[in-house]
């Protein structure tokens, strides 16, 4: 049987996987799993948008105490979704004007909106599916206040 590259490559990919997981026992997986710590993935965008707004608030100081309300209530959305603002630990390059950074915080929140309405859609849990849904209101609502101070 004559093996064409393709197959090669294909059958080296199994035969490498095959060597990973046999070089590390069982026992070994298992603590490398425990020492990551679990994170729930719904909070991912909340922990984004905090770690923007923290860098926001550093870069423009004029915009600290418009953004601070917004920067609570995602830390609200992220305590009700099991995360805590101490695990966010994001470097965030920030637009070079104010009306740059407030863009990246628009964008942010329309993505972080979408999400949670997503998660929303495919949740089996109703309580989980209304937190959702109102994490996701209120994020589609700060798009509109952020886009007035431009």
């Amino acid at each position: 049987m004559k093996l064409s590259r393709r197959r090669v490559i294909a059958l080296s990919g199994v035969v490498a996987a095959a060597a990973v997981s046999s070089a590390c026992s069982g026992t070994e997986v298992e603590r490398i799993r425990e020492s990551e710590p679990e994170r729930n993935p719904l909070t991912t965008p909340d922990m984004g948008l905090l770690a923007l707004y923290a860098a926001v608030r550093r870069t423009y100081p004029s915009l600290d105490e418009v953004l601070a309300e917004i920067e609570d209530q995602h830390r609200a959305h992220l305590a009700a979704l099991g995360g805590s603002a101490s695990e966010v630990s994001l470097e965030v390059t920030v637009a070079a004007t104010s009306a740059g950074a407030l863009e990246q915080c628009i964008i942010a929140e329309r993505r972080a909106a979408d999400a949670h309405q997503a998660a929303c859609l495919q949740s089996v849990d109703p309580n989980e599916a209304r937190l959702l849904a109102i994490i996701a209101a209120s994020e589609a609502s700060h798009v509109p206040a952020l886009a007035a101070l431009t």
